[in-house]
């Protein structure tokens, strides 16, 4: 696969298709918009895509295998044997869970966690907490070693991705990726993929998160049919089958490519491959559209100077004025969350003086990215019942006040080379011909991974949902003295969340 040319596309994503595929405005935004004397927007927060490829090929190692002459009786049946004559073609799909539409939604008298998506959430957040340190261990590896450039990456992407990679390995090259993950067996990690899965997982028409699997076999290599059926069943991907390096394979990993981001990438993945000689390729997708609790206002955005460590630079800065809002400080920097519809984007801006990447070494970040967030964590009501007091936890204190936020805009796209990262989770011998074993996938002795990569973009701006549900929760905070202004214009961090908080983006913007 010309890997190259899929971050490519990924990262060149036009701004015209985004804004159609957000989806159509509910009555309710209509009738909103028309109140205020404007057209309706389709409204975009932000818009992320993601793609992780683990390319794995075949060379030749002297190694026993097995074949269906002499393997078990048992397993006979589930061998499919190399047919270099077959033509491309699925042979294995996921069936996606139940999802309501915004109307449905609007027309129930059931309760959210009656709901399908309330269901699955609830199903997911406690396995989701299992992972919280693997999720803040692989933002820090690929994120804070950027001084200059900005990078943006997915955590749940890529532990989506090497979930899968243990569903096709075995042996100690199995062993390393559960240990990495801190399960005690394959069968607990699928169980848990398929709740995470399931509690990122959202397309009602309006609001989107799709966590997109795939794996593609050459036709020449046997198969093992109870391995592609589970990578169906409890990760939702799609298995393809076919010739390597052939016009009919490489148009069918464009069309699926497609399908998993709305044809947002139609333009760019024309002349995307498979190249010749691969004996397997994961490729799985992340596609994120959600849209703020209360918007930006377009009139107050403004240019302004962005301090980056190449130099300054010019940048749109959006601002809104919060009636009342908390904040968080530690010992060198402050940050804040901002609400989406499907779960926040938090920003952490170190304090003058304090490099970027210092303030990512410091214990209070980590422990920070490695919990679940709780509002009662760091702050308790007062006496009246109705104001917010503040309070420590693990370095970190609440507090409340009106909150000027000044952002820039940004549209970041990153290309990184995930193997390093992989390798420090103590996930090795998957990269070594001879050592690497992927039986339960084929008996095919050489294969190993060759190359695991990430691409990425982000795209964060003013436009969102006239609602503002964060101010009609503290209700009456508008009588806070207290003010506090956050000027994003030099270096900070990024992390967008879904339901149940879980780090479905994370980035360091040292340039908008």
């Amino acid at each position: 696969m010309k890997t190259d040319e899929l971050m490519d596309a990924i990262t060149e994503l036009d701004d015209a298709l985004l804004n159609e595929a957000a989806g159509t405005p509910s009555p309710e935004e209509v009738c909103a918009a028309k109140r205020a004397g404007r057209r309706p927007l389709i409204f975009r927060m932000a818009a992320a895509a993601a793609a992780v490829v683990l390319a794995l090929i075949l060379v030749p190692v002297f190694r026993r295998q097995n074949s269906p002459a002499n393997a078990p009786k048992d397993s006979v049946k589930e061998v499919i044997s190399a047919d270099p004559s077959a033509k491309a073609e699925k042979v294995a799909g996921p069936v996606y869970p139940e999802e309501w539409t915004r109307e449905q939604e609007l027309n129930s008298d059931k309760g959210y966690l009656e709901r399908p998506n309330g269901i699955r959430v609830a199903a997911g957040r406690e396995t989701a907490e299992l992972y919280r340190g693997y999720f803040a261990d692989m933002m820090l590896l690929l994120l804070s070693d950027q001084e200059e450039e900005s990078a943006v990456m997915s955590p749940v992407n890529i532990w989506m991705a090497t979930a899968m990679l243990a569903e096709i390995t075995d042996g100690e090259t199995r062993q390393e990726i559960l240990d990495a993950f801190g399960v005690k067996n394959i069968e607990a990690l699928r169980d848990q993929a398929a709740k995470i899965w399931g509690l990122c997982y959202k397309d009602d028409g309006r609001e989107k998160t799709v966590l997109g699997n795939s794996l593609w076999l050459n036709n020449t290599l046997a198969y093992k049919g109870r391995a592609v059926q589970t990578l169906a069943d409890s990760y939702y991907a799609s298995v393809f089958r076919g010739q390597m390096g052939t016009e009919e394979y490489g148009s069918l990993l464009r069309k699926w490519i497609d399908d998993m981001t709305g044809g947002l990438l139609a333009d760019q993945t024309k002349g995307l491959e498979l190249p010749e000689g691969t004996a397997l390729a994961l490729v799985s997708t992340v596609w994120h559209e959600t849209k703020w609790d209360a918007e930006f206002d377009p009139k107050q955005t403004k240019p302004g100077t962005f301090h980056s460590p190449k130099g300054d630079t010019e940048a749109e800065f959006m601002h809104s004025d919060w009636a009342a809002g908390m904040y968080y400080r530690a010992d060198d920097y402050t940050f804040i969350r901002k609400s989406t519809r499907q779960g926040s984007v938090w920003l952490f801006l170190p304090d003058e003086g304090t490099a970027l990447k210092d303030m990512m070494q410091e214990e209070s970040f980590r422990q920070f990215l490695s919990y679940r967030f709780d509002e009662h964590d760091y702050c308790t009501p007062n006496s009246d019942g109705i104001y917010l007091e503040g309070k420590t936890t693990r370095g970190i204190t609440g507090a409340f006040a009106r909150v000027d936020l000044t952002l820039p805009k940004m549209d970041i796209s990153c290309q990184q080379d995930l193997t390093d990262a992989l390798k420090k989770m103590g996930i090795t011998s998957a990269f070594t011909a001879g050592e690497a074993d992927y039986t339960p996938i084929s008996d095919e002795a050489g294969v190993y991974l060759q190359e695991a990569k990430q691409g990425t973009r982000l795209i964060v701006d003013e436009e969102g949902v006239s609602a503002a549900s964060y101010v009609e929760m503290l209700a009456g905070s508008e009588m806070l003295e207290d003010r506090i202004e956050l000027i994003f214009d030099r270096p900070f961090f990024i992390m967008i969340t879904g339901a149940n908080e879980v780090p479905l983006f994370a980035g360091v913007v040292n340039e908008p």
